[in-house]
């Protein structure tokens, strides 16, 4: 493969859309389904020869030369942002990541693929640091200049990105159509879910203190954005798949969105059955959501609609979205009307014995947490407690300052909520 420099390569003015964006979709699963099998069987894999013949008989349709870019988990073919649905973000970030490790972002194509040039090409993704110098014929790389701002070109801070991400999603979700009688809008919830993945492949620590630290008020959109992100979070500490844990952010958000409004708090049960009806109501044509997830999505809705739990016993990943309903009902809006941040949330909710969804997914919430506004109260890995200062790290290097011992200093080590025992 060989890295270019430079002004791109012409590409076809193909207009975006329709059958050349599927042919372009089909290429990226192609490559992804290659990595996979080169990985797993190896290159010389009579399966993987197979593979590679599908995979280039599917792109003959592409009009030569076209390009694709890979930023996160978005895709473009010749600039044109693709449709890429919810169930391929994970192929796609795969594929970025890899590309990603080549220093590059860009893939430029001058010929027609042949299945060998696939195999090579697939060969030198799976193994970038043995394969940077490799030639392929027909296929070239190069780097994207990333967003800049401010003097000598400093990179965005990704505690912005976080905020900004997060606060589209929340807008999103404020603009939904609330008629309890109207069908699901599946493609722009699909959108929210798909940039809460984006903030969480950052850093789900970041993710989380975006969502904690923004300025915004906590309006019921943003409620119902972070019932999301803490179910995602959790089950992504546990090590669910992305598909696991897409699904349970999905319904999550379904049922807080019904459940969380300016003027009151439904019952999680409650929520979820009006939720399990809209979901269930004929979905549109221009849907971005597969049946198979819609209907998974609708089986954790009908679980939480009939309380398939209770107290500890809750099954599954529906602990971790309990636990995630419990912490931002008690964090805002609750009973006595009184706004809470999530570390005295977190508190209320350790301290009672009858919280819904189970303590061991508590735990694993407090676990992957770095939520620490100013004056929290933390503890290290030696057990050392300590009274957060500035919780952006700007001051400390990237680190939070902490004040310990009468002194100020950087946390070193991964510091947790100081809760007390109950």
């Amino acid at each position: 493969m060989t890295q270019v420099t430079g002004q791109n390569p012409t590409v076809a003015s193909t207009p975006p859309g329709g059958e050349q964006a599927q042919f372009a979709l089909g290429l990226l699963d192609g490559l992804y389904a290659l990595m996979r099998a080169v990985l797993s069987l190896g290159p010389n894999h009579p399966s993987a020869a197979e593979m590679a013949e599908n995979v280039a008989s599917a792109a003959a349709g592409l009009t030569v030369p076209y390009s694709l870019q890979l930023l996160g988990a978005s895709a473009y073919w010749n600039r044109s942002l693709l449709p890429v649905d919810i169930e391929r973000v994970a192929q796609v970030l795969q594929v970025a990541r890899a590309l990603d490790a080549l220093g590059a972002q860009e893939l430029v194509f001058d010929r027609p693929l042949h299945p060998q040039t696939l195999l090579l090409l697939t060969q030198v993704l799976v193994r970038p640091a043995e394969s940077a110098a490799v030639q392929v014929p027909g296929v070239l790389w190069r780097p994207l200049t990333g967003p800049v701002w401010g003097d000598g070109g400093k990179p965005i801070d990704r505690d912005v990105v976080a905020r900004v991400w997060l606060a589209r999603a929340a807008t999103m979700v404020e603009r939904l159509d609330h008629s309890e009688e109207a069908p699901w809008p599946w493609a722009v919830s699909a959108g929210v879910i798909r940039r809460i993945e984006q903030v969480l492949h950052l850093d789900s620590a970041i993710a989380l203190r975006a969502l904690e630290l923004a300025p915004q008020p906590w309006l019921p959109g943003r409620r119902a954005v972070a019932v999301a992100v803490r179910a995602m979070v959790m089950l992504g500490h546990v090590g669910a798949s992305m598909e696991t844990r897409r699904i349970v952010g999905h319904a999550g958000l379904l049922a807080a969105v019904h459940g969380f409004a300016s003027d009151r708090t439904r019952a999680f049960d409650v929520a979820a059955q009006t939720a399990l009806h809209r979901a269930n109501q004929q979905a549109g044509v221009d849907v971005a959501v597969s049946a198979r997830h819609r209907l998974r999505v609708a089986g954790l809705l009908q679980a939480l609609a009939q309380r398939a739990g209770s107290g500890g016993s809750w099954p599954g990943a529906l602990g971790a979205l309990l636990v995630s309903w419990e912490l931002e009902q008690r964090r805002g809006n609750g009973i006595d009307g009184v706004q809470r941040n999530t570390l005295e949330a977190l508190v209320d909710a350790e301290n009672d014995p009858y919280l819904l969804g189970g303590r061991a997914w508590l735990r694993a919430f407090i676990a992957s947490s770095s939520i620490l506004p100013p004056g929290s109260v933390v503890v290290d890995d030696a057990q050392q407690l300590a009274v957060v200062l500035d919780a952006s790290g700007r001051s400390g290097g990237g680190r939070p300052m902490l004040v310990s011992g009468a002194q100020m200093v950087q946390g070193q080590a991964q510091l947790v909520p100081f809760l007390r025992l109950s």
